[in-house]
């Protein structure tokens, strides 16, 4: 196919409207020549660490962007084929150039392009020329299916863009499945996309029931089988694209880094283009009614048949490290579990709206975005109770009527209740007994108000927070996040949004599995893995996973962070210092003799070495909480004083920052994106922050009026306040994270 510029193809636009792909260009920055995975992945592998890191990042950026492209074209072409099957093939090549030309698809993107284009026209042709040669329906339809139409069965045939649809009862699909080699039990469900060689043509039809109870579920299921295939052969074949060309990276190259990136690329690709069929899957079988459980095993079920989309990725026989790394918990427990969450949001919304609004609101959703659809839909309530026993009873005893099955629940969640712990189910589980809003409130309150002593709820004006004082006792996992709107993480080592980006990618993995890929971006900014506190690793990535964009709010500058160095060794001098001279204070003091002399010395020594080491206290303190931080500990408030009295009297080791200031900015900066998060969101937010544990103060500012949080932070920092006032965010995927410097103009004034 030619590359040679052309006028941008504008089918069915008006002047004043852009075309999708002058739309999509408009976003997302044309690149300059071609880019063929392989081959730069293949030249970078050849590079020294520090030019590896830097074209690492140039990699990334550009799959990204071309992936992207990939996709608007497979929509774009979707949408004119839906708006007219007998889309010219002009109107095809004018689009794939223009998006080759722009985004640098390579000859053999464009050449399988064309040919899974070629092959839609040529299997319309057949479905056009069979329906011509074959009008009466019931002629058609024994042609297609090979199976004789009994007396007194209804068949209605109708015309897809590439297949055959026939509406017909379940004993006549069910002679069709039991002849077919490939299908060895009766259907179950709705329907089935098959296809049949007629006349020497292949030629694709759907079997749908016709038994299928409401009209708005019909439409629906006649939809999903109508659309099923062509939108399959879009969506699938030209991800395969990408896929191929990943899995030829793994298998080829010698490098583990190289290997390692192809082969998480390849199987990411492969899962999600899996959780997309599935979710079209759940759909359907939600429409007639069967249950989260069954539907959830008939799509995990690993029979190697229709819904086994990873079977060949799953039983491909390795001893390659690398694959035995990453292949297991994607192909199983990534996709198990975004299917299993899939199920269980639609069971939760279906007991609180009609299944046909629910079915209208989840399937412009991506699967994977499911569980935070319903989130975003269930604000948390204005206030939660100190006792979630209360929170529990007062939602059972307000919840109306129910089956006997969902009283029985609700009479096992008062009995829990009663027995003074909360239910450790899911959001699923306890909305099958509350509904969806109940069940959003007893999650969020048996997560905030648990009885994990690191943790306080606080309601502040703008947001509510979970904050957790992190500690390597106590790690951090998903449950911290609960149903958090963002992540707020304290790691004073991140100074620019580059650090940020590659703090959180890497981040995403445990330790063991940083790749070279990782460590050349480490190196390049100063980050090392150690740095990287073990408990944010699980959270990262459940952040990630969910689309939670992650925050830094405290941010210090690097003269800043080169002066609390300072700062700390002049805390441990003066600790030494101050208690040599308290001891020697004491010695002269005890002397039987006392002259004038000796009695000034001593309790001159005595008092200094009380002023410098008078930290010896806090860090006893600090010593009895280093295990486990307790905010309900008497020695909770007692070290955050200790904390503020050492921090003033101590004026001269505490150069950068000191606590009470931190905690200040750290609390104006939370209160601020809580405002911004609320008017994008239209409700109050939910905030987690990860804290280290000497942020024991934060509680005091974030309760603390702005007004007067400000007044002390321009007391403390004065002109300088404006250098502290970056708010980064990094959000995306691991290879596609994208982050942003944001100014907090409270501190700007």
């Amino acid at each position: 196919m030619s590359r040679e510029k052309i006028p941008v193809p504008s089918v069915g636009k008006t002047n004043q409207e852009l075309s999708p792909f002058e739309s999509f260009k408009k976003k997302h920055k044309p690149l300059k020549e071609a880019f063929n995975p392989e081959e730069e992945l293949a030249n970078i592998s050849q590079l020294s660490r520090e030019e590896k890191g830097r074209a690492l990042r140039g990699f990334k950026e550009k799959l990204a962007t071309q992936h992207a492209a990939w996709a608007a074209f497979r929509t774009d072409i979707e949408n004119r084929i839906k708006e007219n099957p007998d889309v010219a093939g002009s109107v095809f090549n004018d689009t794939l150039v223009a998006y080759a030309d722009a985004y640098g698809f390579t000859k053999e993107q464009i050449t399988l392009a064309a040919e899974i284009f070629e092959d839609y026209l040529a299997t319309r042709a057949a479905v056009l020329k069979t329906r011509e040669t074959y009008p009466d329906d019931r002629e058609l339809v024994q042609k297609l299916t090979g199976i004789r139409v009994p007396e007194g069965t209804t068949v209605k045939v109708s015309i897809g863009a590439m297949n055959i649809d026939i509406v017909t009862n379940t004993r006549y699909m069910n002679m069709v499945y039991a002849q077919s080699k490939e299908m060895d039990e009766p259907i179950e469900y709705g329907g089935l996309a098959w296809n049949r060689n007629v006349d020497g043509e292949h030629v694709p039809y759907n079997l749908i029931s016709d038994e299928i109870e409401g009209d708005s579920v019909r439409v629906h299921e006649v939809q999903h089988q109508t659309n099923h295939l062509y939108r399959d052969f879009f969506e699938m074949e030209i991800d395969d694209i990408e896929m191929r060309s990943m899995r030829l990276i793994y298998d080829m190259n010698s490098d583990p880094t190289v290997r390692r990136t192809g082969l998480e690329s390849y199987v990411s690709s492969r899962v999600t283009s899996a959780t997309r069929r599935a979710k079209d899957e759940i759909l359907a079988y939600a429409a007639d009614g069967t249950s989260a459980e069954n539907t959830f095993k008939i799509l995990t079920k690993k029979d190697g048949k229709a819904y086994d989309y990873l079977k060949d990725l799953r039983e491909e026989k390795s001893d390659d490290p690398i694959w035995l790394d990453v292949v297991p918990k994607k192909v199983v427990t990534e996709y198990e579990g975004v299917v299993k969450s899939g199920t269980e949001v639609f069971a939760t919304l279906a007991h609180k709206f009609p299944r046909d609004e629910v079915i209208a609101l989840l399937s412009a959703e991506p699967l994977e975005d499911w569980s935070r659809f319903m989130t975003r839909m269930y604000p948390h309530k204005s206030q939660f109770s100190n006792e979630p026993r209360k929170v529990l009873r007062e939602l059972v005893e307000k919840s109306p009527q129910m089956d006997r099955e969902r009283a029985a629940k609700i009479e096992k969640l008062k009995q829990t209740a009663k027995e003074n712990t909360l239910p450790a189910l899911g959001t699923a589980a306890i909305g099958t007994a509350l509904g969806a809003f109940e069940a959003h409130q007893i999650n969020a309150a048996y997560e905030t108000h648990s009885d994990r002593n690191n943790v306080e709820f606080i309601d502040a004006d703008s947001a509510y927070f979970n904050v957790v004082y992190a500690s390597s006792a106590l790690p951090v996992n998903k449950e911290t996040i609960g149903h958090a709107d963002a992540l707020i993480l304290d790691v004073r080592t991140v100074h620019t949004k580059n650090e940020a980006e590659d703090f959180v990618a890497i981040g995403a993995q445990s330790h063991e599995r940083l790749s070279a890929i990782d460590t050349a971006l480490m190196e390049i900014h100063g980050i090392r893995a150690a740095g990287i506190p073990s408990r944010y690793l699980r959270l990262i990535e459940e952040a990630l996973e969910h689309k939670i964009p992650i925050y830094f709010l405290d941010i210090e500058t690097p003269e800043a962070e080169r002066a609390e160095d300072r700062s700390n060794t002049l805390k441990v001098a003066e600790s030494a210092v101050g208690v040599g001279l308290v001891a020697r204070g004491v010695k002269e003091l005890n002397q039987e003799k006392q002259t004038r002399r000796s009695f000034l010395s001593g309790f001159s020594q005595l008092l200094a070495g009380s002023y410098l080491g008078s930290r010896i206290p806090d860090g006893a303190l600090a010593a009895a909480e280093q295990y486990e931080p307790d905010t309900r500990a008497f020695a909770h408030p007692l070290k955050q004083e200790l904390a503020s009295i050492n921090s003033q009297i101590h004026p001269e080791t505490h150069l950068a920052l000191d606590l009470e200031t931190q905690d200040a900015l750290v609390a104006q900066k939370a209160h601020t994106l809580g405002k911004w998060l609320g008017a994008k969101l239209g409700h109050k937010p939910s905030l987690a922050l990860v804290l280290d544990k000497k942020h024991i103060g934060l509680k005091r500012e974030l309760e603390m009026s702005e007004e007067e949080r400000l007044l002390q932070l321009r007391k403390d920092l004065g002109p300088d306040l404006w250098q502290q006032s970056d708010i980064i965010r990094v959000s995306g995927k691991h290879f596609n994270l994208k982050s942003k410097v944001f100014k907090d103009d409270s501190l700007m004034k």
